[in-house]
């Protein structure tokens, strides 16, 4: 009797937390940067310019946060548009010569202008689009 409690519980449990993640995703700007991102087909950018893909895309990003996977050295770049809508996107050749520290100064110009090797979609911390090979 109490594990169809249980089994009950947990069923309501998800379809609350599925409406609530439906009603956060429709609310503000984040809805119209989400249908955009969705729409984009990350594939046609691989090879591409980091500023092409964001001209297409016609939202501006408010931050730009380097992520390291060897310390010292960008592997991928956080863009930011709110809370919830973020973009992992790494180039194929950085040409970093000077390891991250205090003096070092990350401009997203030049991330921008070097080739995309792949774009990573994520809404509310969970991956939507572009994880399929590679983890962001």
């Amino acid at each position: 009797m109490s594990g169809k409690i249980l089994l009950c519980l947990i069923i309501l449990f998800s379809l609350f937390i599925n409406k609530v993640r439906s009603q956060h995703i429709y609310s503000g700007n984040d809805s119209l940067i989400y249908a955009k991102l969705l729409k984009m087909d990350f594939n046609n950018y691989v090879d591409s310019t980091g500023s092409i893909f964001f001209k297409d895309l016609d939202y501006t990003f408010t931050r730009a946060i380097p992520n390291q996977k060897k310390p010292g050295f960008i592997s991928s770049v956080l863009f930011s548009f709110s809370d919830s809508v973020s973009l992992y996107i790494r180039v194929k050749n950085l040409d970093q010569k000077e390891k991250l520290g205090f003096n070092y100064i990350f401009s997203t110009d030049v991330f921008l202008s070097k080739k995309i090797e792949w774009i990573c979609f994520r809404y509310a911390g969970e991956c939507i689009k572009g994880c399929e090979e590679v983890y962001c």
